[in-house]
């Protein structure tokens, strides 16, 4: 017996406004849960951040981001599709359901949390942990040799061999196996990389600018204050311990959100974020459309095979 995970084999500086509207207009789909995958969803995060002092602050890259629960869905589909390709192969295949273990942001922006805790009613009660922490992971499924071959498309575990086309019991395997066949046709593989990188260097660079510099330095000095020596609230919470929060966590994360209100560095900090994403979008238009094109690609066949 071959033992492979499933989720490994398959898966202008101002005031903030409204979420883009490249969003707004993205194809509607129901939210495709799977089997005893409706449990976890009281947990998911909001489509934007609806407390503390992240409340309603939208990043101009989430445009292109693949929210969460659009995620669930694509991948769900692809579940089903998966499960039904294997049927023709006279395997009886069975996913885990997506959506069981939802981050804290509904993207990759992860705003709740982009510039260090910043909620105080979470702060009060659990420190720098999470509110919700995802659960354990599904346990390793276990595939036969055949089944393994038909899901994946390869023969074994070790690296897939260019070009290599396998057959079960006469028939062709698809390119990938199963879980290939069912991302083609789902559209589930949309590509996050650049929009992720972008991401990722607007955060690193705004940490340059003068006016956050500037911030997050009033922001220490209010932790000093308070008995606390941390440079930077992205680390703030590299030292706490402990698989539940402790009195001494919750109190320096208390003060923590405190700091960041009465010095207005949440404010600052995302006006110079946003004002170089701006540029990013600019800059690297052509292929941002490309991305927002095939997430939207996909989301209208994920809307056809769930209506």
């Amino acid at each position: 017996m071959i033992v492979l995970s499933v989720v490994a084999v398959a898966s202008a500086c101002g005031s903030p406004g409204p979420r883009e509207a490249g969003r707004e207009n993205r194809p509607a789909v129901a939210v495709s849960r799977g089997p005893g995958g409706a449990a976890a969803q009281q947990n998911w995060p909001a489509a934007v951040p609806d407390a503390g002092l992240a409340k309603g602050l939208v990043l101009p890259l989430e445009e292109y981001m693949v929210t969460y629960p659009e995620e669930v869905t694509l991948d769900n589909v692809s579940h089903r599709m998966t499960a039904e390709c294997m049927a023709r192969y006279g395997f009886h295949y069975v996913p885990t359901p997506a959506g069981r273990n939802p981050p804290p942001s509904v993207d990759a922006a992860n705003m709740v949390r982009r510039y260090g805790i910043m909620d105080p009613a979470q702060a009060g009660t659990y420190g720098y942990h999470l509110a919700h922490p995802p659960g354990q992971p599904p346990a390793p499924s276990r595939f036969t040799r055949a089944e393994y071959m038909v899901l994946t498309g390869r023969a074994d575990a070790g690296p897939a061999k260019s070009g290599a086309r396998l057959n079960y019991r006469g028939k062709d395997i698809p390119q990938g196996g199963c879980l290939g066949e069912a991302a083609r046709k789902s559209g589930e593989n949309v590509d996050q990389t650049l929009v992720e990188r972008l991401n990722k260097d607007s955060l690193d660079m705004s940490q340059t600018q003068p006016r956050v510099r500037a911030a997050i330095g009033a922001w220490s000095a209010c932790m000093k204050k308070n008995g606390y020596t941390i440079a930077n609230p992205l680390v703030a919470g590299d030292r706490i311990g402990g698989d539940t929060p402790s009195g001494p966590e919750i109190a320096q994360a208390v003060a923590d959100v405190s700091c960041k209100a009465t010095t207005g560095l949440v404010r600052v900090w995302y006006q110079a974020d946003a004002a170089l994403q701006r540029k990013e979008i600019q800059q690297h238009q052509p292929a941002l459309t490309k991305v927002r094109q095939q997430l939207q690609a996909a989301l209208r066949n994920a809307a056809k095979a769930t209506g």
